[in-house]
């Protein structure tokens, strides 16, 4: 290990102070930058920054008054399953359906043939999923998956396990294992494990690292905001480094460089006491042995810096200087209690320990909630949420919540057979969960989400197939996802509509369905929402508009909403050029002028895809093309997390592809 690695070592365990794990809010996770960006250019290439209020390509207006607005959109196709099809929201229905279709051959590893289907239906009560998936995985001789998630009043837990044995494999370590606990409540994080790696002997020489023999330990704490590392190691010198480390004073020397290089990156300085030194040169092998301690000042300001801007990076996620402030000054107000790291190298094998209690981790979560308000990158679950996560902190605390989670893991590669196998087990139980769940009702935060997922993987004659079974009720998924989707969907349309998202939450929304199939190269998806009563929303023109569809065919979009009663009856053409939407290159044809029909919702193959009645009679008919318009763009969220979903597990396996 190079002076530059080790310091990387004391860098990662000065770092985890912010680092740690928390919880928040009933233990759903706060998605930042979530999955769905690398779907967002297919959302992109479905409506194209298209602007509900802008200047459209023709207008063709009837003799009533009525209007249809005409947006013609050419985009590149840089999706990762390019798809091509129609989406549609109809006002006065109360409905919105989508029909897509995409060619997976972009992202098809080695003619692997994957066949899978799919389905998800939401109301405001509840979520419920299901689906399968078979890949055609030939070098893949076991399978086996079972994952459970169980989240009631009661009990919240988790566990996953899998087995597999993966067949014509080359791997540079002959066995990896790992175990270790995590551990966390309202405000601290304590961990603890080991990893265990042997190398193949064929990826070294006679004097490679067989012959090793060092020792690293470290342990940082910190009292009154002053940092101390106390540390010793045992190394191997090369011949190229000698003079660094000869003598007592060369490595003082040494250390005091590589720690006052550190220091002064973070913005402070670095006291180094060197308490021991012995320098041996009568074996084959060079080696130093050293003991010290070093005292960190001023550098906490400087460290919550440097993990604000890796989480910025990490989570693609740009935040202002108030923002990078807000969270900079919550991490330096953690706190470390011990952090511990003890690393041994003989031969082949490799030996690592840790050991980490960190505290005041809530500030995290906390500095997320406070500038979530201002951030459209930041999931919806955080945003204008600050006083009831930090009652929600507030409730752990109270009850004493304790979030422990347990993993171990192993890859045992046998050279002769070729073949490698690896073994992963994890489970997560929560102490103390129905007094928190008290606490929470106490506080006036409503119920914990009853939720229920299983996962399953088998080898079946179709390849690996898994199943998957999910369950929320609408305290979960339910709202909070559903409100996601229409940020994100928002987000993506960008400032050039000028809607709200609470409208499409409340009781108006009915029902939403999704169907997924993948077969022969080609993923299909199916999608409708019905709302109960025409909601209504304003546009940023503020009109109403009765519909809007959208159709895709390779690189280009058209996008139709019909505006009933844009004007009166025997409008001229200037009245009509004299419209908010009607500029000077937009092509206008008036009534005998046009004889064409435009695409709609058809609306009872939407109800029957998902089981409602018509109810038309009921409604007022004064809906909007906005409120509408968000509800098909939910179904483009879904469908474009679907095709997500499938690019993902593509490029996995394009990885290991290339890793094998």
């Amino acid at each position: 290990m190079t002076d530059r690695e080790y310091a990387s070592v004391i860098v990662v365990a000065l770092l985890m102070v912010a680092s740690g794990g928390v919880t928040y809010a009933g233990g759903q996770p706060a998605a930042v930058g979530s999955e769905y960006d690398t779907a967002e250019p297919v959302v992109d290439e479905l409506l194209t920054r298209f602007d509900a209020g802008g200047e459209a390509d023709a207008v063709y207006v009837d003799g009533s008054g009525d209007a249809v607005f005409y947006y013609e959109n050419d985009h590149a196709v840089t999706a990762a399953v390019p798809i091509e099809g129609e989406l549609g929201a109809d006002a006065g229905t109360g409905l919105v359906r989508a029909l897509y279709a995409g060619d997976l051959e972009r992202i098809t590893v080695q003619d692997r043939a994957a066949t899978g289907n799919a389905t998800m239906e939401a109301t405001p009560e509840s979520v419920t999923s299901s689906g399968t998936l078979a890949v055609d995985e030939r070098d893949v001789e076991s399978y086996s998956v079972d994952g459970q998630r169980t989240q009631t009043a009661e009990t919240s837990s988790r566990s996953l396990t899998l087995e597999t044995t993966l067949a014509n494999e080359t791997r540079l370590y002959e066995s990896v294992e790992t175990e270790g606990t995590l551990e966390t409540t309202a405000t601290t994080v304590s961990a603890s494990g080991s990893v265990r790696t042997r190398v193949s002997d064929d990826r070294n020489g006679t004097d490679g690292p067989i012959a090793l023999d060092e020792r690293r330990n470290l342990t940082v704490t910190e009292t009154n905001g002053t940092v101390r590392l106390e540390a010793s190691e045992r190394r191997t010198v090369g011949t190229w480094e000698r003079d660094r480390w000869e003598t007592e004073a060369d490595a003082r020397r040494s250390l005091e460089n590589r720690y006052d290089r550190l220091a002064i990156g973070l913005g402070g300085e670095a006291s180094l006491s060197l308490e021991s030194y012995a320098f041996d040169n009568a074996s084959d092998r060079e080696t130093v042995e050293v003991a010290y301690t070093v005292a960190f000042t001023d550098v906490k300001d400087g460290l919550a810096d440097r993990v604000v801007r890796e989480f910025q990076t990490t989570a693609d996620l740009e935040l202002d200087e108030h923002e990078s402030r807000v969270l900079s000054d919550r991490l330096a107000a953690a706190s470390i209690e011990e952090v511990s790291v003890d690393g041994v190298q003989r031969g082949l094998e490799t030996d690592l320990e840790w050991t980490a209690e960190l505290r005041g981790t809530d500030g995290l979560v906390l500095g997320l909630a406070e500038i979530a308000g201002s951030n459209d990158r930041l999931a919806d679950a955080w945003a204008d949420r600050y006083d009831a996560v930090r009652a929600d902190l507030e409730a752990q605390r109270g009850a004493g919540l304790v979030r422990r989670t347990e993993w171990n893991a192993s890859i045992d590669h046998d050279r002769a057979a070729g073949q490698t196998t690896v073994d992963i087990a994890a489970e997560s139980n929560a102490e103390n969960w129905r007094r928190y769940v008290a606490e929470r009702e106490d506080r006036g935060l409503g119920p914990v989400p009853e939720t229920t997922a299983t996962l399953t993987g088998t080898q079946s004659e179709a390849g690996l197939e898994t199943r998957y079974e999910y369950e929320t009720d609408r305290g979960g998924v339910g709202t909070a996802s559903f409100e996601q989707l229409l940020r994100l969907a928002d987000d993506d349309l960008g400032s050039t509509i000028d809607v709200a998202v609470a409208p499409l939450t409340d009781a108006s929304f009915e029902v939403a369905r999704i169907d997924a199939t993948v077969d022969d190269g080609t993923v299909e998806l199916e999608s409708a929402a019905a709302f109960d009563g025409a909601p209504s929303l304003e546009g940023a023109s503020g009109e109403t508009s009765a519909a809007i569809h959208a159709v895709t065919e390779g690189e280009r979009t058209e996008i139709y909403v019909t505006s009933p009663s844009a004007f009166g009856g025997d409008a001229s053409t200037d009245e009509v050029r004299a419209h908010a939407r009607v500029g000077p290159a937009t092509d206008v044809y008036g009534p005998g002028e046009w004889d064409r029909e435009f695409p709609s919702v058809d609306a009872d193959a939407a109800r029957s895809f998902l089981e409602v009645d018509d109810d038309s009679e009921n409604r007022d008919g004064a809906g909007s093309s906005g409120t509408m318009l968000l509800g098909g763009v939910v179904l483009a969220a879904l469908v474009a997390g679907g095709l997500c979903w499938i690019s993902r597990r593509r490029r996995l396996d394009s990885d290991h592809d290339r890793t094998t």
